[in-house]
């Protein structure tokens, strides 16, 4: 109202709005669900006066409205892969007094259920071995517990303590495998935040015990070309093996799978063996070591004898200075003379007199300096 001298005059009436500026009191929030056929909820809480909404999404290539979406609650229903996954949401608020206005970012993460797509099989194996079971699983954000059952018993988590690591891993590691272990049953449970867990099927350990070689000569260990000895091998529990001979470290391929070797004064050495079950597979630690060594003699050995012509000569060397053979018919002439290397104790002197008539030969050796050193006599027919 306005007063003058003259009058009062009385204004128009207005009105006055007071608008309040965008407030958010819930932000977003992540969200993490589980395939298949799963549906996500993203939602503010907000104030203001003119209020409008338009919800945003970066799949990482920037922010980018979505058609359509302008509630306070956005819905993504029928999410049935991981192309969603990671993606960020967020919502723009506009209001009278507020433009622009970003809610908090929210992450989707879609997860794939745990799937086991192999199994852990059953395990044979050798005492002493190293040996491991295996799952391979699919999901998101995996972890793995071995359990063990013992003897029956329940099932407990399996610890990284020996003989066992790799307990919380994709492969559970026993090193070294007991006997003890024998009928051990073992599975794992491969779980996957947030979509559950999932056990594998049960499988069992067998350790096969190591067979046990004993190596041993029957009768001499100590030789001439006239004395020989045999070398047993004996296997428990009993069997069926093969067998690897070893003379002074080095494999004896003639003797695989032989239980027994005749030696001559050919082998000499120390022999040991591996034998190999042949069911489990399973092989022996080296047996003890049995040696065959020359037994010294001053007899000069001629075989066969009598022979056809044919036949080696042997004599007992603690050198290797060559030695000489002469032969000689019963009329006395030498009808066979010939020098030979000496390696060996009993280096073997092959002659060779297939056209030679019947008779009685005096067989002689003579050292390097001419020297008759043995004779004998060998009978030809």
């Amino acid at each position: 109202m306005v007063t003058g001298t003259c009058n009062t005059v009385t204004s128009s009436c207005v009105t006055l709005t007071v608008n309040s500026p965008i407030t958010i009191s819930a932000q977003p929030v992540n969200v993490d669900l589980c395939l298949p056929g799963s549906t996500a909820s993203f939602s503010v809480t907000a104030a203001g006066t003119g209020l409008t909404y338009q919800w945003q999404v970066n799949d990482g290539t920037g922010w980018v409205n979505m058609t359509g979406e302008t509630n306070a609650t956005l819905t993504i229903t029928g999410i049935t892969t991981t192309a969603l996954d990671g993606n960020q949401y967020r919502v723009v608020l506009n209001g009278t007094c507020t433009t622009g206005l970003n809610s908090d970012a929210a992450t989707l993460a879609v997860n794939s259920p745990v799937d086991i797509t192999t199994q852990p099989a059953d395990i044979s194996t050798c005492a002493g071995s190293t040996t491991s079971f295996t799952v391979v699983a699919t999901g998101s954000t995996i972890t793995y517990q071995w359990q063990v059952s013992i003897n029956g018993g329940p099932f407990i988590n399996v610890t990284n303590a020996a003989p066992f690591s790799g307990a919380t891993t994709s492969t559970l590691s026993i090193n070294p495998a007991s006997t003890s272990l024998t009928g051990y049953e073992f599975r794992v449970i491969v779980s996957g935040v947030p979509c559950g867990a999932v056990t594998s099927d049960i499988v069992s350990l067998t350790v096969n015990a190591l067979p046990v070689a004993v190596l041993t000569a029957a009768a001499y260990t100590n030789i001439t070309p006239y004395i020989r000895t045999t070398l047993y091998t004996t296997v428990s529990p009993a069997g069926s093996y093969s067998y690897q001979w070893y003379r002074d470290g080095v494999l004896v391929p003639a003797l695989n799978d032989k239980d027994k070797f005749a030696v001559t004064v050919d082998d000499f050495g120390s022999y040991d063996v591996i034998v190999t079950d042949n069911v489990t597979g399973c092989s022996s630690n080296l047996s003890n070591k049995a040696t065959v060594d020359y037994l010294s003699s001053t007899e000069l050995f001629i075989y066969p004898n009598p022979s056809s012509g044919s036949f080696q000569v042997r004599y007992f060397s603690s050198a290797t200075t060559a030695r000489t053979l002469n032969i000689y018919d019963s009329k006395g002439a030498r009808v066979y003379t010939k020098a030979y290397p000496i390696s060996t104790p009993y280096t073997r002197m092959d002659v060779n007199m297939d056209n030679a008539a019947s008779d009685i030969y005096l067989v002689e050796l003579k050292d390097a300096s001419g020297k008759r050193i043995a004779t004998g006599k060998v009978v030809i027919r």
